[in-house]
């Protein structure tokens, strides 16, 4: 009998939202520290700490946004509440105001992310069963609809801001949102009956949490404000957090605990990966406009462009990954184990930094080098971002589904915290400014060297029969 591989209609509905969110986050993302440092004027370091600390709460948060969509909303209310935040950060953000503008901004899309992102991806997981084939690839498949957003707005949210100014980039960003809400709104049948409202949770219960869910971004903003002493506190938070995890699967039965347990591991590798590839947004970025030739065909480009090439790569290898991924399972009968495929994630990523240490000098950068390392990066999430979202949903407890999401998202805000410090390592300030080039070359150098070791420690795992599942 020929196996059914055709996808949930929900996998496109859901596509299209988590498209458009990240057309709003990655359009900032693309030029935040750019429009730290040039526009406000504010340092290297003030500019990698405020980056660090504000995309950290987006993640660290949606623990609170994954639980809250568990016992209060449902996941599909969820998603709509963070949504309309997203949207209004950055509408505040295309207003000029300085700091304060930046800083409401920055925490209402922090808000904002923590409950759509957790609770879009919770959902998908609704729509397929505990042992279904097309997990992987549909997870794949989301995953590039996530890239497709971010190529959209690194090329229309940077040429916004270098044309006509910073304010238009931030506002196609909240154009972007409000058209994946209408798409949500528009198709919101495709989702059936799926991520409802808990039985036990009623309007009255939900109209409060929602004004407390509003009440929490000036918090976040003073958050980004002090981010100097907000990012031991946010560390100390996430600890606690997954302590609190833990100490909920403390009653669940043996494979259940251990479950969570590789879940848990799954993250930890997550947030060590992602701490090296966050420097796209705040290190890179600022390398590559100080030391790169941004010349392409005869024009001069926009840095911050340079960033589409992380999403281009996905969007054309990333369905070609999950097909051969997909067919080489179902022939084998066998799942390529997880620790497999993080093991090569951080050996493509070391050689993306080993392109760029060998390739800085004297000279200037080419903008076909920095776009070639921007690649392998991009190739190298391929085959850890999808795969820990994958085995999350499908080795969470049926009742701990939105808060293991939301776990999750604590591996990208460890990785944002850690991307921070490392980041302050690669900052120019009066006191090495006459080193120049050198400040970055021994940083690449450095996670090159961590990036191969952490791969070889994993294929050793992965030859273990008591590695991750």
């Amino acid at each position: 009998m020929q196996r059914d591989i055709k996808q949930p209609k929900a996998l496109y509905l859901l596509f299209f939202v988590q498209m458009w969110e990240a057309f709003s986050f990655y359009g900032m993302r693309a030029i935040l520290v750019l429009y730290m440092v040039s526009e406000l004027g504010l340092s290297d370091m003030d500019a990698f700490g405020i980056y660090a600390v504000s995309t950290a709460l987006s993640e660290a948060l949606a623990v609170i946004g994954g639980k809250m969509g568990d016992r209060v909303f449902g996941l599909k209310y969820s998603i709509y509440l963070g949504g309309v935040i997203i949207a209004l950060g950055h509408i505040v953000m295309s207003i000029p105001g300085g700091m304060i503008n930046l800083y409401l901004g920055m925490g209402l899309i922090a808000v904002g992310t923590s409950f759509l992102r957790p609770n879009c991806t919770a959902l998908l997981g609704e729509f397929y069963k505990k042992d279904d084939v097309r997990r992987d690839a549909g997870y794949t498949m989301f995953y590039v609809g996530l890239n497709l957003g971010a190529f959209l707005s690194t090329i229309g949210c940077a040429f916004a801001a270098d044309l006509y100014g910073w304010h238009y980039g931030f506002s196609l960003a909240a154009f972007g949102m409000a058209l994946g809400l209408l798409g949500l709104f528009k198709f919101n049948y495709i989702l059936e009956n799926k991520g409802k409202r808990p039985a036990g949770s009623s309007l009255q219960k939900v109209s409060m949490y929602t004004i407390f869910v509003f009440s929490m971004a000036p918090f976040c903003s003073a958050a980004i404000y002090l981010h100097e002493i907000s990012i031991y506190c946010v560390t100390g938070a996430i600890l606690a957090t997954i302590i609190s995890v833990l100490y909920s699967s403390r009653t669940l039965d043996k494979t259940d605990k251990s479950n969570v347990y590789s879940i848990l591991a799954a993250i930890f590798l997550l947030a060590l990966f992602y701490g090296f590839e966050e420097q796209v947004g705040s290190t890179l970025i600022l390398f590559a406009e100080r030391f790169s030739d941004k010349s392409l065909f005869g024009f001069e480009i926009p840095v911050a462009s340079i960033t589409t090439v992380n999403p281009v790569v996905i969007l054309l290898l990333g369905p070609i990954v999950a097909i051969l991924m997909e067919i080489y399972e179902a022939k084998t009968k066998r799942e390529i184990k997880l620790y497999s495929k993080v093991a090569l994630a951080f050996c493509l990523q070391a050689i993306a930094f080993a392109v760029l240490y060998y390739s800085a000098g004297d000279n200037l950068v080419s903008a076909n080098t920095v776009g070639l390392s921007f690649g392998i990066i991009a190739f190298s999430e391929l085959f850890i971002g999808p795969a820990v979202y994958a085995h999350c949903a499908k080795y969470s407890p049926n009742h701990m589904r939105g808060v293991l999401m939301g776990s999750v998202m604590l591996g990208y805000a460890l990785a944002n915290l850690f991307s921070g410090a490392l980041s302050k390592y690669m900052a120019i300030d009066e006191l090495n400014a006459d080193l120049g080039v050198s400040v970055y070359t021994d940083g690449f150098l450095k996670i090159l060297i961590m990036c191969f070791v952490a791969s070889a420690v994993l294929l050793i795992l992965s030859r273990r029969d008591k590695c991750a599942k």
